[in-house]
Parts: C-alpha cells; structure tokens; sequence
C-alpha cells in the first residue's frame, strides 16, 4: 500500500484506547498520520500516547498562536480523514455545521468529495435516540462513510449497540478505502522566479511571488492529482504537495530534465517566471569568479540570452504522451494582441497557454483574469480556482478537445 497522509479526529469516548491502536497500525503501515483531537478526548487517552505514535504534536485549540488556519490547511493537506471514536457531540457539529473547536472546524472546512470515515462510539440507547440518527443520516446523505457500531458490553454496564468497531475491522475498512482511492497521475508544476547571480550576494531577478503556482498546486492537489511544485528561492510555498526548488535558469532547466526523465508525469505545467538573459560578466569578469563590487561604482554587465525552456519540455520527458501547459505574462497588451501572442507560443511541443497581462493581474491580487489558449480557441477565466478547473478538465481528458470556441483568434 502507498503511503497516505491521515488527519485522525478524536473525540470524547472511552474507546479513544482502540484508535491508539488503530494509529499505531496505520503508522507501522508507512502512512503519515496528524492527530486532532477534542479536548474531552483526551481525558480517556493522553496527548502523550498519540504523539509517541505519530511523532507529531496532537492538535487541540483552534486559537493557538501559530495554528489559526490548521483547520483549512490540514483538511487540504490528508488524503483521507477517519473520526475514530466519533461521540454524540460531535456527530451532532458535523451535521449542524458547528465550528466551535479545532476538531468541528477542520470537519466543516473538510473538501467535498474527499473521503472522510466516522466510526461512531456511544451508549446504546444515545445511539438510537431520534437525534442521533438524524444526525447521520445527514451524514450519509453527504457521502461519509460511515461505520456501524457493534453490540456487545458497553463501557457504562449495559449490553447493546454502540460498541465502537474492532480495531482490526477498522484498519481493514481504513485499508480498503486506501486502495481505492483512484489515481489521477502526477503534475509537475514550476513557480516563482529565477536568480542570475551577479557575485554570489546580488542577483538579477523579476516580480513573481510564486503566488499563481502554489495555488494552482493546492486546487489541483485538492482535485485528486499527485503534485510536485518546482520552486524559486523565496517563492511562496504550497502545503501538502511534494517541493522542490532551483536557483537560476541553467538549475531550473536541469531539475526539470531530471524530474521529467525519472518520473512519469502526466503534465508540466509551466508557470516560472524565467529569466530571458543571464550574466556573462560584471566589469569584464565572469560572475563565477571572485567579484569585489562596491557601491558607487559604475558597473558594465554584460548578459546573454537564455535558451527557451517551455518548447523543450516534451524532449526532457519520459513520457511520450506528456501535456505542456505554458504561461504568458504581457504588459498593457490589449484582448487581441494577448491571443496573439500566446498563438505564437503554441506548437506541437506545446499544448496551451495561460495568458494575462500584468496590470490585470497586479490591480486584484484576490482575483486573477486571464484566458487559456489552445489551437482554434480559448476560455476566460477569472480566479485561480476556475483556471485549476480548466486544467483539470484539459488533463484528465488526455488533451481531447474540451473547450468550445468562446474565442477565435489567427
């Protein structure tokens, strides 16, 4: 079984000592686990236990300095989510759409369609009340798995359902599910800028944050897709997807050959902000060599063009079927002089283009217009999410034709 990322929700049940073993298991299995848990949870079972198991912290207060947004970043991060055991209260927070501590929040920020397991606990007669079972039948009605309690002796004395499933049954459900989880494949997403070193402290670079590619790896880490984020120094950094980073163009262009020969990715999705020159010399000597620049001085570089990496990409590929997606970044270019030059971009190396312009995009970081060009035509899109979505679409079709003609353009 591949390794899987976990988020395992505890809450306030004496059958807490079940999920320790649950845990363990699924951590001896290869699977990275992150516990969150109610703080009546951990009345039954100590903090202690759980993150002997995992090696990470167990998550309890919403509010903790340094947490606040862990209930969106961690219900984006798991590839699978399990509340084990699952309590009245919380079943009933799920259900309502409470958010009033770390476990509910994470639950109601939780993706649609990304599985989440509830494996409830409590007395019998809690169990069958009329609330309870309202509660999850809304909860199925969802599309969350639940998983039946058993009958048998309770933790209060009484015989009858509410029992909280074995831990083997557990781990088997768990397992099943894990397995089949389908695989979209893997997208190789670069972002941020290139440095060209001037002497070893400055270095020539351009505006981008690495913003547009961190969100595009988080939607379509979120859609189902394996993502790897090829990033510059000092870009921004997407969670739950696999990083890697470069410096220059020359070290941008070997980590993609690397990757792209090692590992079979179903698309490149080309967003670096790459430097069109590279420094051959600052004063007549070359930038690898020891410089002494001070300020007040006038200074001659000399720079050279760098070679373009996007229609190269296919060539780098062990994949014969790989999709290139490029970007286009203009300045005060009008809607047709944009086409245009995306047009010039397309070729068969290159399946589409992502254009916009630059005061579009600066005016409203919140939004991000822009348009995706293939041969004979093109879509708008108006934020990151709805060009994530049009990607999506794109790949997953084997780059059948999927747009219709909104717009025309030679």
């Amino acid at each position: 079984m591949s390794r899987s990322k976990i988020l395992f929700f505890l809450s306030g049940s004496v059958a807490a000592y079940k999920a320790a073993h649950v845990v363990s298991r699924l951590v001896q299995a290869g699977h990275e686990v992150q516990c969150v848990a109610t703080e009546s949870a951990l009345r039954f079972v100590g903090a202690a236990t759980f993150e002997g198991l995992t090696g990470k912290k167990v998550l309890i207060d919403l509010w903790e300095s340094g947490h606040a947004m862990d209930h969106i970043h961690l219900s984006r991060w798991a590839d699978l989510g399990v509340v084990c055991p699952a309590s009245a209260n919380t079943l009933a927070k799920l259900a309502l759409g409470l958010a009033s501590d770390m476990v509910s929040a994470t639950l109601l920020a939780w993706p649609k369609g990304k599985p989440l397991m509830i494996f409830p606990a409590m007395n019998a007669e809690m169990l069958a009340s009329d609330p309870v079972q309202s509660h999850l039948r809304v909860l199925r009605e969802r599309g969350f798995l639940i998983g039946e309690s058993e009958e048998g002796f309770l933790a209060c004395g009484e015989v009858g359902a509410g029992r909280l499933m074995e831990p083997d049954e557990i781990l088997r459900r768990i397992q099943e599910k894990l397995h089949s989880r389908p695989a979209l494949g893997s997208i190789l997403i670069t972002s941020g800028a290139t440095r060209e070193s001037l002497d070893g402290i400055r270095f020539i670079t351009n505006q981008s944050t690495g913003q547009t590619g961190a969100e595009l790896s988080e939607a379509l880490r979120d859609l189902g897709w394996s993502v790897t984020c090829l990033h510059g120094q000092g870009a921004r950094t997407p969670k739950g997807v696999r990083l890697l980073s470069y410096t220059s163009h020359a070290d941008l262009e070997s980590r993609l050959r690397e990757e792209l020969r090692n590992s079979r990715y179903s698309a490149v999705i080309h967003c670096a902000a790459v430097s069109d020159y590279t420094v051959v010399s600052i004063n007549g000597v070359r930038p690898d060599e020891r410089i002494k620049m001070s300020s007040g001085e006038n200074l001659t570089v000399e720079l050279k063009p760098t070679s373009k990496i996007l229609p190269r990409l296919k060539s780098f590929s062990s994949n014969p079927d790989l999709i290139v997606i490029g970007f286009k970044l203009t300045l005060n270019a009008e809607s047709d002089e944009l086409l245009r030059a995306a047009h010039r971009i397309l070729d068969a190396n290159v399946d589409a283009v992502v254009a916009n312009d630059w005061n579009q995009v600066r005016a409203d970081r919140s939004r991000h217009p822009g348009v995706v060009c293939q041969k004979g035509g093109a879509r708008d899109f108006t934020t990151v999410s709805e060009l994530a979505r049009l990607l999506d679409s794109l790949i997953r079709e084997g780059w059948k034709r999927v747009f219709l003609p909104e717009k025309e353009f030679t």
